[in-house]
């Protein structure tokens, strides 16, 4: 709690930061940034399995983190319990979002999308590591979740996209070696 007051008190005072924070998690919305960079690399042969795979990663993420996990844990979000921290978002023009807290849905989309990229494609994957700790921080900077929240988003995101892709690899593995034994007959 003692994080969120910090944030609450000391890093609101720039409207330059408030406002690129804004952009930033809204990017993270809906996972929006993810599905359209996973459309993006459908497009391309060199990273097809990557958009296929972040797809895929992101369904499965969002199911186990909206409809099992936040339902299991019913944290409410800080906002709720703490009511001084809706001014921000107000001033801000954002949305409380509903739903309950624990995990952080951005947090867990965000690092499940940005790990399978990393995995497939590092110089992609760099990148998104980078947005995907920044959108992860937004949540906390809107005082919409807990540093708790975030942490577990974040490595459950990662959990998931690592059994993901090493599936996906398995599975790609597996067709190409019996696609070379057809060749060969």
């Amino acid at each position: 709690m003692e994080g969120l007051v910090f944030v609450n008190q000391h890093l609101h005072s720039n409207a330059f930061f408030n406002h690129l924070m804004k952009f930033i998690t809204l990017l993270g919305d809906g996972g929006i940034v993810w599905i359209v960079l996973a459309v993006v690399l459908l497009f391309f042969k060199k990273t097809r399995f990557c958009g296929l795979t972040v797809i895929i990663s992101l369904v499965i993420g969002y199911v186990l983190n909206d409809f099992v996990l936040k339902l299991i844990f019913s944290r409410p979000r800080p906002f709720s319990v703490h009511p001084e921290f809706v001014d921000f978002l107000e001033e801000m023009k954002l949305e409380l979002p509903s739903g309950f807290s624990f995990p952080s849905g951005h947090a867990f989309s965000s690092f499940n999308c940005a790990v399978v990229m990393l995995l497939f494609h590092k110089r992609i994957g760099i990148f998104a590591i980078i947005l995907a700790a920044l959108i992860s921080f937004s949540r906390i900077f809107f005082c919409v979740h807990y540093p708790t929240d975030v942490l577990a988003g974040m490595i459950l995101g990662i959990v998931v996209a690592v059994v993901v892709s090493v599936s996906v690899m398995k599975i790609i593995k597996s067709f190409s070696s019996r696609k070379r034994l057809e060749i060969r007959r």
